[in-house]
């Protein structure tokens, strides 16, 4: 975002700090070491990677979100990772949703019936108990977000 301030007689071109987005991140861009949220709702193993399900708060379920930030950029190119198309919703494998809080999250667009559900909503906790080993598990959103744009 750009604006203009005169400067004594001159026009000076001010650019502005870039626009940052919350996004909460529950599965392989968790960096394991960012702010902690609870979020309503499930999440299921999906194999390589979960899908979230959101619920009312009433429902007593919730999952394990960690917060990051990103740019415009790094926004866009979170949506191509995430396989999300604002102009074709229904084909995407992930919406992108405003949360109450201000924050983006990634929910699973498709039927996630007979998938199993993420014991106590924590995928990285669920990973590491399953494999063994943290080992390359988590913190992919820093490879992602260095993607070209």
């Amino acid at each position: 975002v750009q604006g203009r301030f005169r400067h004594g007689g001159d026009h000076v071109l001010m650019s502005e700090a870039p626009t940052l987005h919350t996004v909460l991140v529950y599965g392989t861009l968790r960096p394991g070491t960012g702010p902690v949220r609870s979020v309503s709702g499930y999440i299921c193993d999906l194999g390589a990677f979960p899908g979230a399900k959101l619920l009312d708060e009433s429902e007593g379920r919730s999952f394990v979100c960690e917060e990051i930030e990103v740019d415009d950029a790094g926004l866009a190119r979170l949506d191509r990772y995430e396989g999300y198309r604002s102009s074709d919703p229904a084909g995407s494998l992930y919406i992108r949703v405003q949360m109450d809080c201000g924050a983006w999250l990634y929910k699973y667009n498709h039927n996630m019936d007979g998938k199993q559900v993420v014991p106590g909503g924590d995928w990285l906790a669920y990973i590491n108990k399953t494999s063994g080993s943290a080992a390359g598990l988590g913190g992919n959103s820093r490879s992602v977000l260095s993607m070209e744009a």
